[in-house]
C-alpha cells in the first residue's frame, strides 16, 4: 500500500506542475500578445490620420467604456460591504463616521474612506465629513430579508489578499517595487497606463496651458506617452522624461517609432532619489500624485518648484472628486483602486490647490482637460 501511496502523491503532484506550467505559458502567450498589439498601433502616420487638424481637440473617450468598469467594481464594493456587516453597522449606528466604521472593523482608514466615498456616490450611503446613514433605497434593496431584495446581485468576492489590504494599509505589488526605485512589469504596465496618457497630452495641448512652454519635465511619465504627444503638437518643444530605469528603454523605443527621439531626453532614475535637472518652463505630473500619500507628493511639488524657472508652472493632471458632493461614480471607483492598490487616493481639487500652495506655487487653477481628467496648475513666482 505505500508504494501505491508514493506513486498516487508524485501522479498528483506531476499533475500540479503540469497544470501550473500550463498556466505560466498561457500568461506569458497572453503578455506577448498585448505587447505585439500595443507596438503595432503606435504609429506617426496613424496619429497624423486621426488628428490632422493641429487645432482639434480630440474627444473624449467613450462615457459607456468608462462606466463599464466603474459600474463593475462598485457592485462589488457595494456585496463586499454588505457581507462585511459594514451596511449594518451603519444602519445600526446614523451618524458614524468614516474613521469610526475603520476602527470598529480594524481596517485602516483611508481606503475606508475611499470606499464610503464610492457608496456614497452610488447612492447607498449619504452624508460625509458629519457622519454617514444608509438610504433608504438601500435598506430596500440590498438586504436579503427585505422582500424587495435585489436577488441578481454577485456574490461577494472577499479575499485574503483583500483583507489584508483593508487591516495592514500594504498594498505590495506595483507600489511596493517603485518604492524600491525599480520599475515593475514596464513592458505590461506601460502600454496600459499609455492609453490615459496619450490622449490627455494631446488635450493639454489643446488646453493653451502650455502655450509658449518650450522645456517641459514630465515626471514618472512611464514610457513617454505625454512627452511624444506634447512633441507631434509643436515642433519647438524640448521635452525631458524622468522614469525609472525599466520604463526608460520602452520610452525610447517609443520616442524612436515617432520620430521625436532628437527632442525628448530621458532619465533613468528614481523621482524621489535623483536630482532633478532645472531651468524649465513647466513640470508636469500625470496620474502621479494618486499613487502617493500627502507628505510624497508634497515632496514632488517641491522638487517641481525647484526645477521650474520663476514663472513656470506645475500642472497635475488627475480625476477629482467632486467638491461638495460624493463622487462622480467613475472618480470614486477609481480612488478605492488607488486606495487599496496604491495606498493613496483621488483628490478634490481644494486638496491639490492647498498642496502646491503649501509647496510655493501661487495663481492656482483647474482646468478640465478630457473626460474625468483635469489640470491643476500652479505657477512658481516671478520674484522669491
Amino acid at each position: 500500500m505505500i508504494p501505491l501511496a508514493i506513486g498516487s502523491f508524485v501522479t498528483l503532484l506531476a499533475l500540479g506542475l503540469f497544470r501550473l506550467t500550463r498556466q505560466w505559458l498561457a500568461e506569458r502567450r497572453r503578455r506577448q500578445r498585448i505587447e505585439r498589439e500595443f507596438w503595432a498601433r503606435q504609429s506617426r502616420d496613424a496619429v497624423t490620420r486621426l488628428v490632422s487638424d493641429a487645432a482639434a481637440a480630440i474627444p473624449a473617450p467613450l462615457e459607456v467604456l468608462q462606466q463599464h468598469a466603474a459600474v463593475s467594481s462598485t457592485v462589488q464594493a457595494i456585496v463586499v460591504a454588505r457581507e462585511l456587516g459594514m451596511l449594518r453597522f451603519i444602519d445600526d449606528r446614523p451618524g458614524t463616521t468614516a474613521d469610526e466604521l475603520a476602527a470598529h472593523f480594524g481596517f485602516v482608514e483611508r481606503p475606508v474612506r475611499a470606499w464610503v466615498e464610492l457608496l456614497a456616490a452610488a447612492g447607498v450611503l449619504e452624508g460625509r465629513d458629519h457622519g454617514l446613514a444608509l438610504t433608504e433605497a438601500a435598506r430596500f434593496y440590498l438586504y436579503p430579508d427585505s422582500p424587495f431584495f435585489d436577488s441578481s446581485l454577485p456574490a461577494a468576492s472577499i479575499s485574503r489578499s483583500l483583507l489584508h489590504t483593508l487591516r495592514s494599509g500594504s498594498a505590495g505589488g506595483s507600489k511596493a517595487k517603485w518604492s524600491e526605485g525599480s520599475a515593475h512589469h514596464a513592458a505590461l504596465w506601460g502600454p496600459a497606463m499609455h492609453r490615459f496618457s496619450f490622449p490627455l497630452g494631446f488635450a493639454l495641448d489643446a488646453s493653451g496651458l502650455l502655450a509658449g512652454r518650450r522645456a517641459i519635465l514630465d515626471v514618472a511619465g512611464g514610457i513617454g506617452s505625454m512627452c511624444v504627444a506634447l512633441a507631434l503638437r509643436d515642433l519647438s518643444r524640448q521635452l525631458t522624461l524622468l522614469e525609472l530605469p525599466g520604463s526608460v528603454d520602452l520610452a525610447r523605443q517609443l520616442t524612436d517609432r515617432y520620430g521625436v527621439a532628437d527632442r525628448v531626453r530621458c532619465i533613468g532614475g528614481d523621482m524621489f532619489q535623483v536630482a532633478w535637472p532645472g531651468g524649465f518652463d513647466a513640470v508636469l505630473f500625470t496620474n502621479i500624485f494618486h499613487d502617493w500619500n500627502d507628505e510624497r507628493c508634497l515632496e514632488l511639488a517641491r522638487r517641481a518648484y525647484a526645477s521650474l524657472k520663476p514663472g513656470g508652472l506645475v500642472l497635475v493632471q488627475e480625476a477629482l472628486l467632486d467638491e461638495d458632493r460624493p463622487g462622480p461614480l467613475w472618480t470614486a471607483h477609481f480612488s478605492l483602486m488607488m486606495a487599496l492598490d496604491m495606498e493613496a487616493r483621488q483628490f478634490r481639487p481644494s486638496q491639490l490647490r492647498d498642496l502646491l500652495a503649501e509647496a510655493g506655487f501661487v495663481d492656482l487653477r483647474v482646468m478640465p482637460l478630457l473626460g474625468y481628467n483635469s489640470s491643476v496648475v500652479g505657477a512658481r513666482p516671478l520674484t522669491g
